[in-house]
């Protein structure tokens, strides 16, 4: 089958999205060469599927163009959002998590979220090319201004919504999608329940390096970073933002001794240094060479000692089973 990004995919995926829909639209004589993908500057992950699916998408000969919904937000309103949510996380994670736990009970954002998202549909339309083939959103706000313009009979490209999330949370299917994309059956399974008619397995949007290594290059790996070369590790990657209960779980790892701590804090360099100054050894701060790192923290026999773990979990390896919190 072939790979999310080719263009064989992509062309199937949008034939099939082309059926009627209760708004008529204009059909497209010829299948899509230009794909926008429209993503997301909250924290790194929603631009790092984006990328990788340009990266993919380019090398299969389609003109792809990138944008990031904050950018068409009025009046600066997105950077006042991304700084808002980044301040929340650092500052009261429990307004997060409420917040979260609410919408999802609720189906959805509230009102003030749709009218905020309404706000970019004019000029979302204005930023689309006139030759666009196809749309795909990283971003759940994104596909829901997308799906809205869909729904109005005002964008006759199909829209594609790629699931970054393993857990899907009901932001994520938006009515006038067209087609949702899940990297496994798991997600694909719970975006289904929450609603979304067409869904379809396409695999990991993740960078090629990001696969398994042999023992040699794992040990070459550790030794590129410094780490110690027998020793069981445990990656606790703490997203871009360093944000969660970053200091209490790499604490919690190093006194019960069952395997040495390697903290990844993304941008927040006070935290790597904090933990540095709490005795733990292996504290970075943005880490371009993720693969690597991950090579070097499986165990060097291949076997499935080592650990890794985010920080929104809240259990380590020598605490009691927990359900893991959301960051």
């Amino acid at each position: 089958m072939p790979h999310l990004g080719s263009t064989v995919h992509l062309r199937a995926l949008a034939a099939a999205a082309l059926r009627p829909r209760p708004v008529p639209v204009p059909r497209r004589a010829t299948p899509a060469e230009r794909v926008v993908i429209v993503s997301a500057s909250i924290g790194a992950g929603h631009d790092g599927a984006a990328r990788e699916l340009e990266r993919r998408l380019t090398a299969a000969g389609v003109t792809v163009d990138r944008y990031d919904l904050l950018d068409l937000l009025p009046a600066r309103l997105g950077r006042t959002v991304r700084d808002g949510y980044h301040r929340m996380l650092v500052r009261a994670p429990w307004i997060y998590q409420r917040v979260y736990s609410s919408t999802e009970r609720a189906g959805g954002g509230g009102p003030l979220a749709r009218a905020l998202l309404r706000t970019a549909e004019n000029r979302m339309l204005d930023a689309l090319p006139a030759d666009t083939g196809a749309v795909v959103s990283t971003y759940p706000g994104a596909s829901r201004v997308l799906g809205s313009l869909r729904l109005g009979g005002r964008l006759d490209a199909p829209v594609f919504t790629y699931l970054t999330d393993f857990s899907v949370h009901p932001l994520w299917v938006a009515e006038g999608v067209d087609v949702h994309l899940a990297a496994h059956a798991v997600p694909a399974a719970q975006a289904r329940a929450l609603g979304a008619r067409d869904v379809r397995v396409g695999g990991p949007v993740a960078d090629p390096r990001f696969c398994p290594a042999d023992a040699e290059r794992r040990l070459a790996a550790r030794a590129r970073f410094g780490l110690p070369a027998d020793t069981p590790l445990a990656l606790l990657v703490a997203g871009s933002w360093g944000v969660g209960p970053v200091r209490q779980v790499a604490l919690e790892l190093r006194d019960c001794g069952a395997a040495v701590p390697v903290v990844v804090c993304g941008r927040n360099e006070a935290l790597a240094e904090q933990l540095r100054a709490d005795g733990i050894e292996h504290a970075y701060g943005w880490v371009d060479d993720m693969p690597g790192l991950m090579h070097g923290a499986v165990g060097i026999g291949g076997t499935p000692g080592d650990t890794g773990l985010c920080a929104g979990e809240s259990r380590t390896p020598c605490s009691r089973p927990g359900r893991p919190r959301r960051p």
